[in-house]
């Protein structure tokens, strides 16, 4: 301890001859060396402030001042001073990178009301100066922790996540920018990075009934939104679209391409055929066209009651009894209200009876009536 008190004693002496003979180099080297033997940290700041004092003052070299005011900042972060001594440093030296660090500082210790100013300042300064992406990206998404829809931010970021090819956090962007203004151009671009970067489907749908509700007549987003619909497989929501231009052909060639897609399964592909035959029925009125979506059913599940009650009236109609005998077999493996079986089995008996001229099969089913009742 004598001897640490000594030390400091002597270069006390040496700082006082070397301040009355303006050696200034050698007042900040011994200021420097006092510096490195206290032992108390806010000693040991002054004296680093009071170094760079030195070196801005009398031999103007910032470099070493920027040094001085670092240690003061390491020994006491937070330093007002220090940090509007950096700031200013930085700033002539052109060194935005260590300005911007100087400012999060300062903005740190302001009140939160005011730090969204300061970190816009700290965003603008960023993307003007440095050009980094992921700096820039940063500091306005700093800005939005603190005010989430800012307006100048939502802006930037919109370009520097398209920049960064960052898809999912643009589209984010995108969607405040639209919610504030539906712009239609930036509506497809949302709706093309849903579909194209991201493969969230149901994005792109909202993106593009948005721009449709802005430009109704815009033909990439029907097809786009068509896609989607199909890729989402939200056939109401098809048909609904469809209703508008009732381009009912069209909607029933959707649906029968994707029942007959390789990759589609069996409870998607008889529903698809359904709707396929719905809409043949009623909005064509053509059910001979129906008829042969309700025979892919049955060639796909031979059972599916509801097929065959459908193709009943229609075969009944064309007098087709060829087709007909089957289809009624179909339906007489399912259970029933055995008036209604009774009735269905003699209809089954007079055809093969009189049209298929098979009277063995035509006496089983009269046999398998008798029974019933």
């Amino acid at each position: 301890m004598e001897d640490l008190e000594a030390q400091l004693a002597e270069l006390d002496e040496q700082l006082e001859k070397y301040e009355s003979q303006k050696r200034w180099s050698d007042v900040i080297r011994t200021i420097l060396a006092k510096a490195e033997l206290v032992e108390d940290p806010d000693q040991q700041a002054e004296l680093y402030r009071e170094a760079g004092v030195m070196y801005i003052d009398r031999s103007s070299n910032q470099a070493e001042a920027i040094k001085a005011y670092e240690k003061v900042l390491e020994l006491k972060p937070g330093d007002l001073d220090a940090i509007a001594r950096l700031k200013e440093m930085y700033e002539k030296r052109r060194d935005w990178e260590s300005l911007i660090r100087a400012m999060s500082m300062e903005a740190d210790l302001l009140d939160p009301a005011d730090r969204p100013m300061r970190y816009a300042e700290m965003a603008q300064l960023a993307t003007q100066r440095i050009r980094k992406p992921d700096v820039c990206i940063e500091l306005w998404e700093k800005v939005r922790q603190w005010e989430p829809t800012h307006p100048e931010a939502i802006d930037a970021l919109s370009t520097l996540y398209e920049r960064a090819r960052q898809w999912e956090p643009l589209a984010e962007v995108l969607e405040l920018l639209v919610d504030a203004d539906p712009d239609a151009k930036t509506l497809q671009k949302l709706g093309m990075i849903y579909a194209d970067k991201i493969g969230d489907d149901a994005g792109a749908v909202r993106a593009f009934k948005k721009l449709l509700e802005v430009n109704p007549g815009d033909r990439r987003a029907s097809e786009q939104l068509k896609r989607r619909y199909i890729s989402l497989k939200a056939w109401d929501d098809l048909v609904e679209f469809y209703a508008e231009s009732e381009k009912w052909d069209e909607l029933i060639r959707i649906f029968e391409r994707e029942a007959d897609g390789k990759d589609t399964e069996l409870d998607d592909k008889i529903a698809l055929l359904f709707r396929a035959a719905t809409l043949w029925v009623d909005k064509k009125d053509k059910p001979d066209r129906a008829a042969r979506a309700y025979e892919k059913v049955l060639e796909a599940d031979p059972d599916n009651l509801a097929a065959a009650e459908a193709l009943s009236p229609i075969y009944e109609e064309a007098r087709d009894a060829r087709k007909l005998a089957p289809v009624y077999e179909v339906r007489l493996r399912h259970e029933m209200d055995p008036h209604d079986r009774v009735a269905l089995l003699r209809e089954t008996g007079l055809l093969y009876e009189e049209k298929l001229r098979q009277p063995e099969t035509a006496f089983e089913k009269y046999l398998e009536a008798f029974l019933v009742m």
